[in-house]
């Protein structure tokens, strides 16, 4: 079977553009060129898929690694838990920042497992969370704390 070399096809109608450009107003001309770069990119990215050998761009189900907690993740998992709960009982204000003190790669997941507790063992508390930016540049941010439940 023949294999196919789209980025020589491309490549070739993209160059007479190229040439088209050069006889345009600066400006005109160089949005073209920065049009038929992109084309250029494109060529090159479709041409690696074709290239590619079958079945290595997506693996089957079976071939991926599957990840299995362990009883050491579990336990580590817990005690993060139950120090962010202590944390946020002691009054503090507890958010993504503070990630690395806990160490927890999601602090939204604890937070979850967290307002899942005080739901199902009927806690007198409600989980809160506000939005924090401390620079407008950044993205938000929830800042979580725990406030006593209102006995109505």
């Amino acid at each position: 079977m023949q294999k196919m070399k789209i980025d020589k096809r491309i490549l070739a109608e993209v160059e007479g553009l190229r040439k088209l450009a050069a006889l345009l107003p600066p400006g005109k001309g160089r949005a073209l060129q920065n049009k038929c770069d992109t084309i250029t990119t494109l060529a090159r990215k479709a041409q690696a898929l074709v290239d590619a050998p079958v079945g290595s761009l997506f693996p089957q189900p079976g071939q991926l690694p599957r990840y299995e907690a362990t009883n050491e993740d579990i336990a580590a998992r817990y005690s993060a838990r139950k120090a962010i709960f202590n944390a946020l009982l002691a009054g503090r204000c507890i958010s993504l920042e503070d990630a690395a003190e806990f160490r927890v790669s999601q602090m939204h997941t604890q937070m979850a497992g967290i307002r899942r507790e005080i739901q199902e063992k009927g806690l007198p508390y409600v989980l809160c969370a506000r939005e924090k930016r401390p620079d407008p540049s950044r993205r938000g941010f929830n800042e979580y704390y725990l406030i006593p439940k209102d006995d109505e």
